[in-house]
């Protein structure tokens, strides 16, 4: 699909949701969606298309919709982008424009974060873990050995790993779980004037404590310094130190997964050599934490 392709695709979905609505460019793609910028009525405004039609991508821009409309009443204790307009049977999903910069393009990142920029964004992450809101809309997405048992199966865990996650997982049941972002990619981070804010909520929903700091753990793999700021943050009990390991057994296993399977090239070997050796550093982890329980 060519650039202008692309603006006439979105084009056409989003007034068919706000006629006045103007696309000016293509600000990011994959073979998953289509997101513009565009105007309406002199502001800025941000339009996500979902192109695959995949139940499962349906599903997760369904829950990014019901996220931002249940947030219209009940604001979280983050900076979000208002929802203006969305459609859940057509893809659309039509927001504000906030003022800002992502924190960094890439997944991985390679550059560092701003120490105090990251400082700010774990206590976002803390106050989002704090907040209680008053709806069963949010997705629960914390069958944690479902999910290891899955990647067991792809030769990333073994029955030792699976031994000492069953253990761990088991002292946390879902009454611990708290409301998570879901998905903290550096990207779906922006640094605005009035702070930080988060944007793309299709995984929000509740998972066990830090899954958003051991995602940023992850993907920071390159900047020690980065790691070692989130490693201290959840050292002063703002996060339960199990359930971060756990976390991280999830997010490091998950993004080798997800690099084994869709991406190739240098780079991502690179990537991958640095997820196995950080793998085999949690695993040890994992079996010191399981033999305090014997």
């Amino acid at each position: 699909m060519t650039v202008l392709s692309s603006i006439r695709t979105v084009q056409d979905a989003a007034s068919a949701v706000v006629p006045e609505i103007t696309v000016q460019e293509i600000v990011h793609s994959t073979d998953k969606s289509l997101v513009a910028a565009g105007r309406l009525g002199g502001c800025g405004v941000i339009i996500k298309l979902l192109i695959a039609e995949d139940p499962y991508w349906r599903r997760k821009i369904a829950n990014e919709i019901d996220t931002l409309v249940y947030f219209r009443n009940e604001p979280p204790p983050v900076a979000v982008a208002d929802l203006i307009a969305a459609d859940p049977h057509a893809g659309v999903v039509i927001v504000e424009r906030l003022p800002g910069t992502n924190l960094a393009d890439q997944r991985h990142p390679v550059s560092a974060p701003d120490p105090r920029t990251l400082g700010e964004l774990l206590a976002s992450l803390d106050r989002l873990a704090a907040w209680r809101p008053n709806a069963d809309i949010f997705a629960r997405d914390g069958n944690y050995m479902h999910r290891f048992t899955r990647y067991q199966e792809r030769g990333i865990l073994d029955a030792d790993d699976m031994r000492c996650l069953t253990a761990l997982v088991a002292r946390h049941d879902e009454a611990s779980h708290v409301f998570c972002h879901g998905d903290v990619l550096p990207a779906n981070v922006l640094t605005t004037p009035a702070g930080i804010a988060l944007i793309d909520w299709e995984f929000a929903g509740y998972l066990l404590p830090g899954y958003d700091a051991a995602l940023l753990w992850t993907l920071y793999g390159e900047h020690p310094e980065a790691r070692r700021l989130i490693e201290e943050h959840v050292a002063t009990g703002a996060i339960d130190p199990e359930c971060f390991l756990v976390n991280l057994a999830m997010t490091v296993t998950r993004e080798l997964r997800l690099m084994n399977e869709f991406v190739a090239g240098p780079l991502a070997e690179e990537i991958r050599a640095r997820l196995r050796s950080d793998w085999s550093e949690i695993s040890r982890r994992l079996r010191k934490a399981a033999r305090h329980l014997e």
